[in-house]
C-alpha cells in the first residue's frame, strides 16, 4: 500500500511539473517569390535567410525564439499541424550555394544539386520546424528553432507554400536553479524580449524570481 501511494505521488508530481507552450505561426503564400537564375528557380520569402546544407534545395527560413520558464529544462518539441498550398510542379530549385561577400570579385565555384537529396520523392525539408539550441538572457530561458515557409519535392518539382505551423514546446519546471533579478533588470530585459520572442505574453509569467 505504501509503495502504491508513493508511486501515485511521484506520478502526480511528474504530471504537475511537466509543461508545454503551443506556438502558432502564419505565413502568406503571396510573399513567396520565384525567379530564374542559371537555369534554376530561386525561392525567396521576404527577408528570410538560407541555412540549408550546401547542395540541398535553397529554401528560405528564419529563426524563431520561444520563451520557456526560467527554472525549466527543455524536453523536446512536437509539430502538431502544418497547412500548405501548392504553387505548382515541374520546378528545378537552385541548390544551396556558399554566401558570396559583395566585395568578392571572383565568383565561387557553383555547387551542384546533392544527388541523394534531389533523388528523393519527398518534400524537403522533412520537418518545417527544427530545434537549434537553448540559451539564456538575464536569467530568462530561450529555446531557438528554425522554421521554413516553403517546402519542395525535387522529383515532382512541386513547390508548396506553408500557410500555418502549430508546434508544441515541452519542458519540465523546477529543474534549474536561477539567480533572482531586480525589478530594474526585469524592466530592462522585458523590452528586449518583446522584440525577440514569439510569445512575449509569457515574459512576466516565465521570468526568474525577483529579489526582495
Amino acid at each position: 500500500m505504501f509503495k502504491k501511494t508513493m508511486l501515485a505521488l511521484l506520478l502526480s508530481f511528474t504530471i504537475l511539473s511537466a509543461g508545454e507552450r503551443i506556438i502558432s505561426l502564419n505565413f502568406s503564400p503571396d510573399k513567396v517569390k520565384l525567379n530564374k537564375e542559371k537555369g534554376y528557380v530561386t525561392v525567396s520569402y521576404e527577408d528570410y535567410g538560407y541555412v540549408n546544407p550546401f547542395g540541398a534545395p535553397m529554401l528560405p527560413s528564419r529563426g524563431v525564439i520561444v520563451l520557456v520558464p526560467a527554472t525549466a529544462a527543455y524536453t523536446g518539441y512536437e509539430v502538431m499541424n502544418v497547412k500548405t498550398v501548392s504553387l505548382g510542379k515541374g520546378f528545378n530549385v537552385m541548390p544551396q550555394q556558399k554566401p558570396v561577400p559583395i566585395s568578392f570579385k571572383v565568383p565561387e565555384e557553383f555547387i551542384k544539386p546533392d544527388a541523394e537529396v534531389y533523388s528523393k520523392n519527398a518534400f524537403y525539408p522533412d520537418n518545417v520546424v527544427k530545434f537549434t539550441h537553448l540559451g539564456t538572457m538575464s536569467g530568462f530561458r530561450l529555446a531557438s528553432f528554425i522554421v521554413y515557409p516553403v517546402i519542395y519535392n525535387p522529383v515532382t518539382g512541386e513547390i508548396k507554400a506553408v500557410t500555418s505551423i502549430t508546434f508544441r514546446v515541452k519542458y519540465e519546471e523546477g529543474k534549474r536553479n536561477v539567480n533572482p533579478i531586480t525589478v530594474r533588470q526585469l524592466n530592462t530585459v522585458r523590452a528586449q524580449l518583446r522584440a525577440l520572442v514569439v510569445n512575449p505574453e509569457d515574459i512576466d509569467v516565465f521570468a526568474p524570481p525577483l529579489k526582495n
